[in-house]
């Protein structure tokens, strides 16, 4: 979060008319409720709420992102080994909480949940991931606490496109799902 390159970020995107950011938050920021998880150099709650202010001054709604998908969870540190035991839930309880109050109740929440499955994490020292019954459990109890926050839950539509019946059954209709699509950007179409 190198201050120059933030302020191209907001500048150009008040320029070009975009009204909102989706702000990886993760490591990046020093949190009260979990200071062990913010790497050296994460913005202080001060900062945050300077940039949510001034961005919003410039028309520019941020939404925050804490992706718990567990190829992308190693912002979380120690807890990224502890899915879906009591303390992760706290850990999670705690940190949307504090990323809700933080960005001044924002109407959405990403959080992440893309790529948990086996092909993404081949090469990882570590592979987690969650079977079905228990991706559901999880991924329920991280809209319950979003919802009860205050926002609306946003993930990442990837187990969707694997398993688009079973997501018509069960994920909730409050969920916003979202799409990505890159490859053109790395050649390949």
């Amino acid at each position: 979060w190198q201050q120059g390159t933030w302020d191209y970020i907001i500048d150009n995107a008040h320029k070009g008319r975009i009204d909102t950011i989706v702000l990886d938050v993760n490591d990046g920021l020093e949190f009260a409720t979990h200071p062990e998880i913010s790497m050296n150099g994460a913005w202080s709650r001060k900062r945050v709420r300077d940039e949510i202010r001034k961005c919003r001054d410039m028309g520019i709604t941020l939404i925050p992102k804490l992706n718990f998908a567990t190829p992308h969870d190693l912002w979380l540190g120690e807890y990224a080994r502890m899915v879906s035991t009591n303390t992760y839930y706290r850990v999670a309880n705690d940190l949307i909480k504090e990323v809700y109050d933080l960005f001044e109740k924002p109407e959405y929440i990403h959080l992440g949940m893309d790529e948990e499955c086996y092909s993404v994490q081949t090469e990882s020292p570590m592979c987690i991931i969650r079977g079905d019954n228990l991706l559901w459990h999880d991924i329920n109890y991280l809209f319950d606490i979003t919802e009860k926050a205050g926002s609306r839950p946003w993930i990442w539509a990837d187990y969707f496109w694997a398993y688009p019946e079973e997501c018509i059954e069960k994920m909730p209709k409050s969920v916003v799902m979202c799409g990505w699509y890159y490859w053109k950007c790395y050649g390949e179409a």
